[in-house]
């Protein structure tokens, strides 16, 4: 039987990806490929040379992988849609309505500048959190030490000395003998919880009551209003009607609670049921997006007044992410000095009151 060897170049170029796997495109290979496609439009390229050019340009093997598979299925009959099964739904939705209307390339514009836009402030969000994650995983470690090392080599120094013990010190000293002495059975109980934990958040009743939890939080909620206006914009922009752009902007929303409450209102709105009026009746839905498509309702300007709408609920979320920054990282360096404090106290008042008695 012959043997066959591996060549070092054939071994680096193998797919070694899970079978069942696929990475979903992320929101910048989103940005990146709509905008290309709106410039092969644009420049009246034929559709499958322009996503061949496409997908030789993508620098990321998920964003290659789905034009390419685009591009397959285009040479097979079928529409573009169908050829990106693997994109978000809302994305889907948008090329369906385009490809009936007629507008590919403008969509792909305005799908250009919508993912572009949730890329740079998905940018701004993770910078508004390395800060305080990093100060909490300083803060962590300062008193995993203090707790297993720091505390333990004072402890018996302080019990020798026979001299009475401050609260805070006490305190210390307590944790660190439990810690210390059931480390491992915590350590085990503090790791099922949380395996637990995530196992539960990934279930349709943990993930409904996640969801839920987050629309409590003002800026979360704001974000979502102003991505559901932007994309009933574009979605109204492609000549979908009132009921079937809120169904197709409701899949932008990484929520399904607010899913939810959108579909309900566009169930409302197939009925007969006043657009801005349906919207109201969702708690989670801002009141100045409703107030303002009621006015678009009676002028007759639907499109011009959910695209001020979108422009206004950005630029609002936008300052709260500016304005929560500011807030956080004095009051993450606040709580780590005061860790830092206690810690110091717990040390230093037993060894001044030592001082005193030698």
């Amino acid at each position: 039987m012959p043997v066959t060897t591996l060549k070092l170049k054939d071994f680096l170029m193998m797919d070694i990806s899970v079978p069942g796997f696929r990475k979903k495109l992320s929101k910048k290979d989103l940005a990146y490929m709509c905008r290309q496609l709106s410039f092969v439009f644009e420049s009246a390229m034929p559709l499958e040379a322009g996503l061949r050019l496409v997908a030789s340009a993508a620098k990321s093997k998920p964003l290659r992988d789905a034009v390419e598979a685009a591009r397959a299925a285009v040479m097979r009959g079928e529409s573009l849609s169908a050829g990106f099964a693997d994109a978000p739904e809302f994305f889907r939705r948008m090329l369906a309505v385009a490809e009936r209307s007629g507008m590919l390339g403008q969509t792909f514009s305005w799908l250009a500048d919508y993912y572009e836009k949730e890329y740079h402030f998905g940018e701004e969000i993770q910078s508004a959190f390395a800060y305080p994650a990093l100060v909490a995983v300083m803060m962590l470690c300062v008193i995993v030490m203090s707790v297993t090392y720091v505390i333990p080599n004072y402890a018996d120094m302080f019990a020798a000395s026979g001299v009475d013990l401050p609260l805070p010190t006490r305190v210390l000293v307590g944790v660190s003998s439990f810690v210390t002495g059931y480390f491992w059975p915590l350590l085990a109980a503090v790791g099922a919880a949380v395996a637990g934990l995530a196992m539960w958040l990934r279930s349709e009743g943990g993930v409904t009551f996640a969801d839920g939890l987050k629309l409590r939080v003002g800026l979360y909620r704001k974000t979502l209003n102003a991505r559901f206006a932007q994309a009933l914009r574009m979605a109204l922009a492609s000549g979908e009607n009132a009921a079937r752009a809120v169904e197709t902007a409701a899949n932008v929303a990484d929520n399904k609670v607010f899913a939810a409450y959108l579909r309900e209102a566009a169930a409302d709105v197939y009925k007969g049921v006043p657009l801005a009026r349906a919207l109201s009746n969702a708690p989670c839905v801002d009141a100045l997006l409703t107030s303002m498509l009621g006015v678009g309702e009676e002028t007759g300007k639907l499109r011009d007044t959910s695209s001020q709408a979108a422009e206004f609920l950005a630029a609002e979320a936008e300052a709260g992410l500016k304005k929560m920054n500011k807030l956080i990282e004095p009051a993450v360096t606040a709580a780590l000095g005061g860790v830092l404090a206690f810690i110091m106290l717990a040390v230093m008042l037993p060894a001044f009151k030592m001082a005193e008695v030698l």
